[in-house]
């Protein structure tokens, strides 16, 4: 993503969305405090899905349905203070290909 180290990435809790520039834009959203999917459109939710930023939601189960093309669920279980499994999930065509991509890179490096 190349998000300069003067960036201190934290949950936007109380700020709902943040940004960081980037050789990709990451964009931060929290939905722990949306209730009603019409609040999304007054966040510019649906601009940010849409645009080619990189995205990572907190409690984005609570609105699945609003991710049309499809989406990449990223589970990271604390397992000690050293150790994390990661276990990510597709949804839509394009996301499977990109896991399998990833999935050809890891195996052969």
């Amino acid at each position: 993503l190349d998000v300069s180290e003067k960036y201190y990435i934290t949950s936007p809790t109380f700020t709902l969305i943040n940004e960081y520039p980037g050789r990709f834009r990451l964009s931060h959203i929290d939905l722990y405090r949306i209730e009603d999917p019409l609040e999304l459109d007054e966040l510019g939710f649906y601009e940010i899905i849409d645009s080619n930023n990189v995205i990572a939601i907190e409690w984005a189960d609570k609105f699945l349905d609003e991710f049309t093309s499809g989406y990449l669920d990223i589970k990271i279980k604390i397992l000690g203070d050293q150790s994390r499994r990661i276990t990510i999930t597709a949804c839509g065509q394009e996301n499977i290909n990109l896991i399998n991509k990833l999935e050809l890179k890891i195996l052969s490096d």
